[in-house]
Protein backbone atom coordinates (compact mmCIF):
# COMPACT_ATOMS: atom_id res chain seq x y z
CA UNK A 1 0.00 0.00 0.00
CA UNK A 2 2.89 2.64 0.74
CA UNK A 3 4.31 1.93 -2.51
CA UNK A 4 1.06 2.78 -4.72
CA UNK A 5 0.72 5.87 -2.46
CA UNK A 6 4.48 6.39 -3.56
CA UNK A 7 3.73 6.14 -6.91
CA UNK A 8 0.69 7.95 -6.86
CA UNK A 9 2.31 10.97 -5.56
CA UNK A 10 5.29 10.78 -7.64
CA UNK A 11 2.65 10.96 -11.03
CA UNK A 12 0.66 13.75 -9.42
CA UNK A 13 4.01 15.54 -8.68
CA UNK A 14 5.32 14.94 -12.34
CA UNK A 15 1.58 15.78 -13.66
CA UNK A 16 1.98 19.00 -11.86
CA UNK A 17 5.04 19.85 -13.03
CA UNK A 18 3.87 19.18 -16.80
CA UNK A 19 1.06 21.44 -16.53
CA UNK A 20 3.55 24.07 -14.73
CA UNK A 21 5.79 23.92 -17.69
CA UNK A 22 2.73 23.95 -20.19
CA UNK A 23 1.71 27.24 -18.88
CA UNK A 24 5.02 28.96 -19.17
CA UNK A 25 5.06 27.82 -22.62
CA UNK A 26 3.41 30.99 -24.93
CA UNK A 27 1.16 30.57 -27.62
CA UNK A 28 2.50 32.18 -31.13
CA UNK A 29 0.83 36.03 -30.58
CA UNK A 30 1.63 39.47 -32.53
CA UNK A 31 3.38 40.01 -29.71
CA UNK A 32 6.25 37.94 -30.71
CA UNK A 33 5.94 38.77 -34.10
CA UNK A 34 8.87 40.83 -34.66
CA UNK A 35 8.77 44.56 -35.49
CA UNK A 36 12.14 44.44 -37.35
CA UNK A 37 11.13 42.22 -39.74
CA UNK A 38 13.36 43.01 -42.91
CA UNK A 39 12.08 43.85 -46.39
CA UNK A 40 11.31 40.69 -48.76
CA UNK A 41 13.92 40.36 -51.42
CA UNK A 42 12.58 38.78 -54.57
CA UNK A 43 14.25 37.51 -57.69
CA UNK A 44 12.88 36.96 -61.32
CA UNK A 45 12.52 32.86 -61.33
CA UNK A 46 12.14 33.21 -65.45
CA UNK A 47 8.91 33.18 -67.54
CA UNK A 48 7.18 30.87 -69.38
CA UNK A 49 5.19 30.72 -72.28
CA UNK A 50 0.90 29.49 -71.65
CA UNK A 51 -2.13 29.52 -73.44
CA UNK A 52 -6.29 29.99 -71.99
CA UNK A 53 -8.88 30.03 -73.92
CA UNK A 54 -6.97 30.30 -77.23
CA UNK A 55 -4.46 33.34 -76.24
CA UNK A 56 -1.16 33.13 -75.78
CA UNK A 57 0.29 34.60 -72.04
CA UNK A 58 4.02 34.98 -70.79
CA UNK A 59 3.86 34.11 -67.26
CA UNK A 60 6.78 36.02 -65.38
CA UNK A 61 7.59 34.04 -61.96
CA UNK A 62 9.13 35.62 -58.93
CA UNK A 63 10.32 33.93 -55.72
CA UNK A 64 11.31 35.62 -52.25
CA UNK A 65 14.07 34.57 -51.41
CA UNK A 66 13.95 35.42 -47.20
CA UNK A 67 10.75 34.39 -47.06
CA UNK A 68 11.49 31.92 -44.31
CA UNK A 69 12.62 35.31 -42.08
CA UNK A 70 8.39 35.65 -41.82
CA UNK A 71 6.58 33.73 -39.27
CA UNK A 72 3.80 31.57 -40.74
CA UNK A 73 1.59 33.10 -38.30
CA UNK A 74 1.61 35.87 -40.86
CA UNK A 75 -0.25 33.78 -43.17
CA UNK A 76 -3.12 31.98 -40.76
CA UNK A 77 -6.90 32.42 -41.55
CA UNK A 78 -8.72 35.30 -40.76
CA UNK A 79 -12.25 35.17 -40.78
CA UNK A 80 -12.35 38.81 -38.35
CA UNK A 81 -10.75 40.58 -41.51
CA UNK A 82 -12.78 41.19 -44.48
CA UNK A 83 -13.06 38.70 -46.95
CA UNK A 84 -11.05 38.10 -50.19
CA UNK A 85 -13.61 37.93 -52.91
CA UNK A 86 -15.85 34.74 -51.65
CA UNK A 87 -12.83 33.43 -49.43
CA UNK A 88 -14.35 34.63 -45.95
CA UNK A 89 -11.19 32.89 -44.43
CA UNK A 90 -8.51 34.91 -46.24
CA UNK A 91 -4.94 35.11 -44.93
CA UNK A 92 -4.18 37.22 -42.84
CA UNK A 93 -1.60 39.07 -45.16
CA UNK A 94 -1.91 39.32 -48.54
CA UNK A 95 1.07 39.77 -50.97
CA UNK A 96 0.38 41.93 -54.25
CA UNK A 97 2.66 42.47 -57.29
CA UNK A 98 2.90 46.17 -58.33
CA UNK A 99 4.66 47.97 -60.78
CA UNK A 100 7.89 49.77 -59.32
CA UNK A 101 7.63 53.21 -60.55
CA UNK A 102 3.60 53.49 -59.84
CA UNK A 103 2.60 51.08 -57.65
CA UNK A 104 -0.41 49.88 -59.50
CA UNK A 105 -1.48 46.18 -58.74
CA UNK A 106 -0.73 43.72 -61.10
CA UNK A 107 -1.84 40.61 -59.74
CA UNK A 108 -2.21 39.48 -55.57
CA UNK A 109 -2.41 36.63 -53.82
CA UNK A 110 -5.01 36.26 -50.50
CA UNK A 111 -5.25 32.81 -49.73
CA UNK A 112 -1.13 31.80 -48.87
CA UNK A 113 -1.33 29.43 -45.82
CA UNK A 114 2.76 29.91 -44.83
CA UNK A 115 5.86 31.52 -45.64
CA UNK A 116 7.07 29.34 -48.12
CA UNK A 117 4.37 29.90 -50.55
CA UNK A 118 6.42 33.15 -51.28
CA UNK A 119 8.86 30.78 -53.56
CA UNK A 120 6.28 30.40 -56.11
CA UNK A 121 4.69 33.88 -56.87
CA UNK A 122 3.74 35.22 -60.70
CA UNK A 123 1.89 37.06 -63.03
CA UNK A 124 1.03 37.16 -66.65
CA UNK A 125 0.42 38.94 -69.45
CA UNK A 126 -0.65 38.52 -72.81
CA UNK A 127 2.08 37.74 -75.39
CA UNK A 128 1.24 40.49 -77.71
CA UNK A 129 1.29 43.15 -75.04
CA UNK A 130 4.11 44.61 -73.24
CA UNK A 131 4.79 43.92 -69.85
CA UNK A 132 5.45 46.10 -67.05
CA UNK A 133 9.09 47.09 -66.89
CA UNK A 134 10.47 46.65 -63.10
CA UNK A 135 7.82 45.04 -60.67
CA UNK A 136 8.30 44.71 -56.73
CA UNK A 137 6.06 42.73 -53.88
CA UNK A 138 4.22 44.69 -51.22
CA UNK A 139 2.62 42.31 -48.18
CA UNK A 140 0.54 43.69 -45.90
CA UNK A 141 -0.20 42.74 -42.69
CA UNK A 142 -4.04 43.69 -42.47
CA UNK A 143 -4.31 42.59 -38.67
CA UNK A 144 -1.31 44.89 -37.86
CA UNK A 145 -1.51 47.18 -40.55
CA UNK A 146 2.23 46.63 -41.30
CA UNK A 147 3.52 46.64 -45.16
CA UNK A 148 6.64 45.34 -46.21
CA UNK A 149 7.93 46.52 -49.49
CA UNK A 150 10.83 43.91 -51.35
CA UNK A 151 12.94 45.49 -53.98
CA UNK A 152 12.57 46.31 -57.58
CA UNK A 153 13.27 43.64 -60.33
CA UNK A 154 13.10 44.66 -63.84
CA UNK A 155 12.10 41.90 -66.44
CA UNK A 156 13.89 42.30 -68.92
CA UNK A 157 17.56 43.89 -67.60
CA UNK A 158 20.48 41.46 -68.44
CA UNK A 159 18.38 39.35 -70.00
CA UNK A 160 19.85 36.25 -71.97
CA UNK A 161 18.52 35.27 -75.18
CA UNK A 162 17.87 31.07 -74.69
CA UNK A 163 18.70 30.76 -78.19
CA UNK A 164 21.89 31.75 -78.87
CA UNK A 165 23.92 29.69 -81.85
CA UNK A 166 27.47 29.66 -81.83
CA UNK A 167 29.40 32.20 -83.61
CA UNK A 168 32.73 33.10 -84.92
CA UNK A 169 35.29 34.14 -82.28
CA UNK A 170 35.18 37.63 -81.83
CA UNK A 171 31.91 38.87 -84.01
CA UNK A 172 28.52 40.34 -82.99
CA UNK A 173 25.44 39.11 -84.33
CA UNK A 174 22.48 41.64 -83.83
CA UNK A 175 19.14 40.55 -84.59
CA UNK A 176 15.20 41.64 -83.44
CA UNK A 177 14.41 38.99 -81.16
CA UNK A 178 10.51 40.51 -80.25
CA UNK A 179 8.54 43.66 -80.69
CA UNK A 180 5.32 44.31 -78.43
CA UNK A 181 2.65 47.11 -78.78
CA UNK A 182 2.09 49.45 -75.44
CA UNK A 183 -1.32 48.92 -74.70
CA UNK A 184 -1.86 52.66 -74.23
CA UNK A 185 0.64 54.17 -76.94
CA UNK A 186 -1.04 53.56 -80.89
CA UNK A 187 1.96 55.17 -82.31
CA UNK A 188 5.01 53.35 -80.21
CA UNK A 189 6.81 50.04 -80.14
CA UNK A 190 8.97 48.25 -77.77
CA UNK A 191 11.46 46.44 -79.27
CA UNK A 192 14.17 44.09 -77.77
CA UNK A 193 17.99 43.56 -79.61
CA UNK A 194 19.91 40.71 -78.91
CA UNK A 195 23.01 40.05 -79.64
CA UNK A 196 23.56 36.71 -80.73
CA UNK A 197 27.34 36.50 -81.31
CA UNK A 198 30.30 36.26 -78.69
CA UNK A 199 31.58 40.11 -79.60
CA UNK A 200 30.12 43.55 -78.06
CA UNK A 201 27.93 45.04 -80.54
CA UNK A 202 28.82 49.03 -80.31
CA UNK A 203 26.05 51.12 -80.31
CA UNK A 204 24.12 51.10 -83.68
CA UNK A 205 20.90 52.68 -85.53
CA UNK A 206 17.18 51.20 -85.21
CA UNK A 207 15.29 51.98 -88.39
CA UNK A 208 11.70 51.58 -89.00
CA UNK A 209 10.25 52.04 -92.16
CA UNK A 210 6.43 52.25 -92.43
CA UNK A 211 5.65 50.59 -96.10
CA UNK A 212 2.13 50.52 -95.96
CA UNK A 213 -1.15 52.41 -94.35
CA UNK A 214 -4.54 51.01 -95.13
CA UNK A 215 -3.01 49.10 -97.95
CA UNK A 216 -1.41 51.99 -99.95
CA UNK A 217 2.28 51.94 -100.63
CA UNK A 218 4.35 54.33 -98.45
CA UNK A 219 7.70 54.61 -97.40
CA UNK A 220 8.06 56.57 -94.22
CA UNK A 221 10.92 55.99 -91.96
CA UNK A 222 11.82 57.26 -88.29
CA UNK A 223 15.51 55.81 -86.37
CA UNK A 224 16.28 55.87 -82.80
CA UNK A 225 19.77 55.06 -81.31
CA UNK A 226 20.43 51.62 -80.19
CA UNK A 227 23.53 51.41 -77.07
CA UNK A 228 26.29 48.86 -77.35
CA UNK A 229 25.12 45.21 -76.25
CA UNK A 230 26.99 42.45 -74.72
CA UNK A 231 27.71 39.24 -76.18
CA UNK A 232 24.81 36.97 -75.16
CA UNK A 233 22.62 40.06 -73.87
CA UNK A 234 19.70 41.65 -74.78
CA UNK A 235 18.01 44.93 -74.46
CA UNK A 236 15.01 46.75 -75.08
CA UNK A 237 14.16 50.12 -76.32
CA UNK A 238 11.35 52.20 -77.20
CA UNK A 239 10.55 53.56 -80.69
CA UNK A 240 7.78 56.68 -81.27
CA UNK A 241 6.23 56.72 -84.69
CA UNK A 242 3.89 59.83 -83.89
CA UNK A 243 5.48 62.02 -86.36
CA UNK A 244 5.39 59.69 -89.72
CA UNK A 245 1.72 58.53 -89.21
CA UNK A 246 -1.66 60.31 -89.88
CA UNK A 247 -3.73 60.89 -86.53
CA UNK A 248 -6.13 58.26 -86.77
CA UNK A 249 -3.68 55.49 -87.71
CA UNK A 250 -2.21 53.06 -85.06
CA UNK A 251 0.84 51.36 -86.43
CA UNK A 252 -0.51 47.85 -85.60
CA UNK A 253 -2.90 48.37 -88.32
CA UNK A 254 0.20 49.18 -90.51
CA UNK A 255 2.82 47.38 -92.26
CA UNK A 256 6.32 48.50 -91.55
CA UNK A 257 9.62 46.66 -90.96
CA UNK A 258 12.68 46.81 -88.70
CA UNK A 259 16.41 47.65 -89.32
CA UNK A 260 18.99 46.73 -86.57
CA UNK A 261 22.43 48.43 -87.18
CA UNK A 262 20.79 50.02 -90.22
CA UNK A 263 23.82 52.04 -91.31
CA UNK A 264 26.33 49.02 -91.35
CA UNK A 265 28.69 49.93 -88.50
CA UNK A 266 28.49 46.84 -86.57
CA UNK A 267 30.97 43.99 -87.91
CA UNK A 268 28.52 40.75 -87.71
CA UNK A 269 28.90 36.90 -87.94
CA UNK A 270 25.10 36.94 -90.25
CA UNK A 271 24.14 40.09 -91.83
CA UNK A 272 20.95 38.51 -93.39
CA UNK A 273 18.90 38.56 -90.17
CA UNK A 274 18.84 42.35 -89.22
CA UNK A 275 15.30 42.80 -90.98
CA UNK A 276 11.74 41.56 -89.31
CA UNK A 277 8.66 42.63 -90.70
CA UNK A 278 4.80 43.07 -89.07
CA UNK A 279 1.71 42.51 -91.76
CA UNK A 280 3.71 41.65 -94.27
CA UNK A 281 1.37 40.09 -96.89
Amino acid sequence: MKKLVATTVLALMVTGNLITAQTRIKPVTDELIPKNIPQPKIKLKGKNILQNNGQNFVRYELRVKNHDLFPDTLFQPAPELPACGKNTAASRTWVDIVEANSGKRIYGFCSLSQSADMENLWFAVKANEEPPGCVQVVMTDRKLNRVYKSNAVCLSAGESPDDIADTPVGQADLKVRQFLFPPNETKALRVQIANYGNAVAQANVLRLTVRKINGTPVGRETEIQVPSIAPGKAEWVLIYVDQILPKNVALKETTFKLNIDSTKVVSESDESNNETWHNLN
